[in-house]
């Protein structure tokens, strides 16, 4: 099993094909696993790296630090580690605080990213002052992740729920404040112009994402000069999962207009 000691942990990762690199960054529903109708797409092509963020699938968070600096530490890192100097970044859900802290703070190491239901904490006036106002609304004796996808997935296609919640399944039990603080992490932050954001942006979402709606992606593509934005019909908050076909297609178009 290839492990990487990143900040005091050991990171499981993997790679897949030759090319330029790829580095794929899972949501808190999943693990490096998530990406298997991704990966044999994009390897003949791309060199693909996924990996278990601390606490996810193989990588214990033997230090207990789950904070949003540390994400996109861990994903420096692994670059470091593997000597990607520079990478396309594609991010679901909780992937989207690492991506972005990677790009705010070393925008050079970023080639492109492809934020898909997620905002990570970009700081857009819509986004902050939609996270201050609760931003995930949870029910009542409900697991968020419960949402992860839309339900019509278990009638139209009850293998792939099954097998979306057995990959969930090998993750270890993580705290409900790892989700909370990750949210906080955008509340806290003071609105910004981004109009200086030179990296191109790719922002997908679920038409029937009940997590992270569909006019919050949207506010945070705007926010980006030039970024692209799709709507995927029939998809909830995993549309790399629900419609993998529709996102390994925008994916790669994108891909290639940047290359």
């Amino acid at each position: 099993m290839p492990k990487a000691k990143i900040n005091g942990i050991e990171l499981y990762y993997e790679e897949h094909g030759e090319g330029p690199a790829v580095v794929f960054v899972h949501g808190a529903g999943g693990n490096h696993m998530s990406w298997w109708q991704q990966v044999p797409v994009f390897a003949p092509s791309y060199r693909c790296v996924t990996f278990d963020q601390r606490g996810f699938g193989a990588s214990a968070n033997t230090t207990g630090d789950e904070g949003t600096e540390t994400l996109h530490r861990d994903l420096a890192g692994l670059m470091d580690h593997l000597e990607i100097p520079q990478a396309m970044l594609v991010a679901q859900s909780l992937g989207g605080w690492a991506v972005w802290g990677l790009a705010e703070r070393h925008p050079e190491r970023v080639r492109a990213i492809v934020m898909a239901d997620t905002p990570g904490d970009i700081p857009a006036p819509f986004l902050v002052s939609w996270a201050r106002k609760g931003g995930v609304r949870r029910r009542e004796g409900e697991d968020v992740l419960d949402r992860a996808f839309s339900p019509r997935l278990h009638d139209e296609r009850p293998a792939l729920a099954y097998l979306y919640r057995q990959i969930q399944g090998l993750n270890p039990p993580r705290q409900p404040r790892a989700r909370v603080n990750i949210l906080k992490s955008l509340a806290d932050r003071e609105p910004m112009d981004l109009s200086h954001v030179a990296i191109p942006a790719l922002f997908i979402v679920g038409e029937e994402d009940d997590l992270i709606p569909p006019e919050v992606i949207e506010a945070a593509a705007a926010a980006i000069p030039g970024a692209q934005f799709l709507k995927v019909p029939g998809a909830g908050h995993s549309v790399y999962f629900e419609k993998a076909e529709i996102f390994n297609d925008a994916v790669l178009r994108f891909f290639e207009s940047v290359e």
